[in-house]
């Protein structure tokens, strides 16, 4: 089964990242997951041009994202070196990245956002920000009131390294987490579920889904390095992820 725990809800799904390939090397089982029960958008905030390849990968993103199955017009490149630049010294603030997101939520109507956690998965420093930024746009939504009860944020969980590189491990411990988290939920009072985080699910890749994430990793060739050729054999996050939906407001 793809998707195990908390029923995912959302219609016009918007997928943020950092750099081009963060979709396929973070994201590939909740995108190929997601895409059976969500139409699916793509905003990334940097063509990734620390190396000066930015137009370049650019291109390869729009070349990913169709291999993974989605229209070249449902993917946005934000190409503005002065707010978003490509590194792990370059900071970028929150609220200009809640702006680029609100932007893109009003264009393509969406109703739900998946990025990175507050660790980044990596730790980069543009990941981070990435998150911060998505929890700005969502509690201005929620104090506005415009978007409150509808617009809702799930982020890819950040992992140990040392259960990055030990799928079978992984695979058991989220299972049980997944697990754990929904029969807890199940058990519990409303008042102790509404104290909880707002849900858990692990999007777990079948093989067709897998050979769909190489694919679409194929098309970013300017990234395949050799250490990148290992990470897509050993990394856990080409097989499944771990999905965390933020609490929505107390009303």
């Amino acid at each position: 089964m793809p998707w195990l725990g908390t029923r995912f809800d959302g219609k016009r799904t918007l997928l943020i990242t950092a750099h081009p390939d963060d979709e396929c090397m973070f994201f590939g089982p909740g995108v190929t997951c997601l895409l059976a029960k969500s139409e699916m958008f793509v905003l990334c905030l940097s063509t990734g041009n620390a190396d000066g390849l930015g137009s370049v990968r650019a291109r390869e993103l729009v070349g990913a994202c169709t291999a993974l199955g989605l229209p070249a017009s449902h993917v946005s490149v934000v190409d503005r070196e002065d707010a978003f630049a490509d590194g792990q010294a370059n900071l970028w603030r929150a609220s200009h990245v809640a702006d680029c997101i609100t932007e893109h939520v009003a264009r393509w109507k969406i109703d739900t956002l998946l990025t990175f956690d507050a660790h980044g998965v990596s730790g980069h420093a543009n990941h981070i920000a990435v998150w911060h930024g998505a929890c700005v746009c969502l509690d201005r939504e929620e104090q506005v009131g415009t978007a409150a009860g509808c617009l809702t944020l799930w982020s890819l969980q950040s992992k140990p390294l040392w259960r990055k590189y030990m799928i079978p491990i992984d695979l058991a411990l989220s299972w049980w987490e997944v697990y754990d988290e929904t029969t807890s939920r199940s058990a519990a009072s409303p008042s102790a579920a509404a104290r909880s985080n707002g849900g858990l699910a692990m999007a777990l890749s079948t093989p067709r889904q897998i050979r769909t994430t190489w694919r679409a990793m194929l098309q970013h060739r300017s990234q395949l390095v050799w250490f990148r050729w290992l990470y897509l054999l050993f990394a856990s996050f080409m097989l499944l992820n771990t999905l965390v939906r933020r609490q929505p407001p107390r009303s």
